[in-house]
């Protein structure tokens, strides 16, 4: 072992030996320091998920900021500030995917702090730290952050630490920073929170892994209940089936945590402009628009000069958990509703694809398009046709809108000239699609190809998760995608060292040693030229899922 490599190891032992300290110490005291009992032993001893948050990234942020009239900062040099980081995931693969920014994470556990420190050493980021302190003491320094973010955190901890973290956003960010906090909101969490009532008393007291199994095996009792019998137990059985999905970390800290304080869109807004902070959007694409759920919806909710006021009737239709807002500074706040001219120099990307293997564009026939689950919809117009398949064409990243509609037309008359009217009409559409969540928004960042190259490449924080075995690895959408043993075998080599027949023959030997099997047409593959056949359709699938830089 290097001298380097044993010096980062005794920093991790000697954080650990001091996050073990601090545990005796909080353990002899029946409250911490936010005036809970068992949060912080449970948070220290409990790992907390790793995963990326994709809503969270500031190419995301950036383009709904400018969506709705503000100039935030260019993604690709900016800095980033992260209240509650956890062990540092979504952190450090900004970090990768955004070289030219700088990162900042924060965070009361030493324990998790030392083990997003421990990878950020092992890939080498120069451009991202993690600091162990409480929120309530924490100083973020002079230089301010234009994009701040506290996702999991607020409805978690109690009023004074919620008071916290708005006044550290406020203070933190740039005059045209953009703020991230996501929080449980009612009235839909009063029906999720007869769940949690239940599940706490069914957990009592104990360690985490003891109250987690009394809360599993309640779980397990009323996945038995007959959903069709009322409205209540059908909900009740939708909660219990996504809490079989989702790991124990969630389970302990949103169900069965001392805190969670849900609260009304209104009241969080009122807290936040007492800070100085003003509402953008909301941070999920199909959350963003006013319209989402229609006109007569909106009419209906509307509250003539009080979009807050509309905002909370709309949750009150929506009978909504959980909200994702944007904030800024309340004298940056100029903002505009998003028109289709707003949509213009951001990336359009969709989720649709069409059921037809080669569309009619020369007609108003209506083509049919579907996206996750069993939404979809169905298109008559030409133009959006051609639109909507060449967006799928070039699926994940997509295309911006001047350039999409120049190619529609060219599609359906082989000319790239397009009136404005056009451009207008299938801007409009675009944005409709944004507010039913067919359509996303992003800058034109991180840069990353959807076709292999000669010598394909992935990020480090791709080839390093691959190679420790993870369900999932963090592609350049900042979206942690679930890979299999071909996946990992492919992308640990995804360095740029080798060609795809070079891969495909380290491939072959990786299913020899490993003791798993590659099929094509149901037959396993034993030969260098079908094996080098599999990787290059396994790599064309890992570009669509937006993993490689070259």
């Amino acid at each position: 072992m290097s001298w380097a490599r044993r010096r980062a190891h005794a920093e991790l032992a000697a954080a650990l030996e001091s996050w073990a300290r601090l545990q005796q110490v909080h353990s002899k005291s029946s409250h911490n320091a936010y005036g809970l009992s068992s949060i912080w032993i449970e948070y220290e001893d409990f790992l907390y998920s790793n995963y990326p948050y994709p809503e969270t990234h500031p190419a995301r942020l950036w383009a709904l900021g400018r969506l709705h009239g503000l100039r935030p900062v260019d993604p690709t040099r900016c800095r980033v500030l992260e209240l509650g980081c956890g062990l540092g995931g979504n952190l450090t693969a900004m970090a990768v995917a955004l070289p030219g920014s700088h990162f900042v994470g924060v965070d009361r556990s030493a324990r998790q702090v030392a083990v997003g420190t421990e990878l950020i050493r092992t890939l080498q980021l120069r451009n991202i730290e993690l600091i162990t302190a409480d929120l309530l003491d924490f100083d973020p320094g002079p230089e301010p952050f234009d994009y701040v973010l506290c996702h999991g955190v607020y409805s978690w901890v109690p009023e004074a630490v919620q008071e916290r973290i708005l006044h550290l956003m406020q203070r933190s960010l740039s005059p045209d920073g953009i703020g991230y906090i996501s929080y449980n909101t009612l009235p839909g969490w009063h029906m999720r929170g007869m769940l949690r009532d239940l599940l706490r008393r069914a957990a009592g007291e104990g360690l985490p892994a003891e109250r987690l199994a009394r809360a599993r095996d309640l779980l397990t009792l009323l996945a038995e209940t007959p959903a069709e019998r009322s409205a209540a137990q059908a909900f009740l059985a939708s909660e219990v089936r996504l809490l079989g999905q989702l790991g124990d970390e969630y389970l302990l800290y949103e169900h069965l945590v001392e805190c969670n304080r849900p609260c009304y869109f209104e009241d969080f807004m009122a807290a936040a402009a007492r800070h100085g902070l003003a509402y953008v959007t909301d941070a999920q694409c199909a959350s963003a628009l006013r319209g989402r759920l229609g006109e007569n919806a909106l009419r209906a909710a509307e509250v003539p000069g009080n979009p807050i006021a509309t905002e909370q009737r709309l949750d009150f239709l929506e009978v909504r958990f959980f909200r994702r807002s944007l904030l800024c500074h309340a004298a940056a706040a100029h903002l505009c509703e998003p028109g289709w001219e707003t949509l213009r120099g951001l990336l359009l990307s969709t989720n649709l694809t069409p059921l037809s293997d080669e569309l009619d564009l020369g007609s108003e026939s209506v083509e049919e398009f579907r996206g996750s689950g069993d939404r979809g919809i169905s298109v008559h117009r030409p133009l959006l046709k051609a639109a909507l398949w060449l967006l799928y064409e070039h699926r994940p990243r997509g295309l911006d809108l001047d350039t999409l509609c120049s190619e529609a037309h060219r599609l359906l008359r082989g000319r790239r000239r397009v009136s404005k009217g056009a451009l207008a009409q299938l801007g409009e559409s675009l944005l409709d699609l944004l507010a039913r969540g067919f359509v996303e928004v992003s800058a034109p960042v991180p840069v990353y190809v959807t076709r292999p190259g000669p010598r394909p490449s992935t990020t480090a924080l791709v080839r390093l998760q691959a190679s420790r075995r993870l369900p999932g690895c963090t592609n350049l959408r900042h979206e942690s995608v679930a890979v299999d043993d071909l996946d990992r075998c492919l992308l640990q080599r995804l360095d740029g060292s080798y060609s795809v027949k070079e891969l495909g023959e380290l491939l072959l030997s990786d299913t020899r040693d490993a003791g798993f099997t590659v099929e094509m047409g149901g037959h396993e593959v034993c030969d260098r030229e079908g094996m080098t056949w599999a990787a290059a359709r396994r790599l064309e699938q890992l570009g669509r899922s937006a993993f490689l830089l070259s």
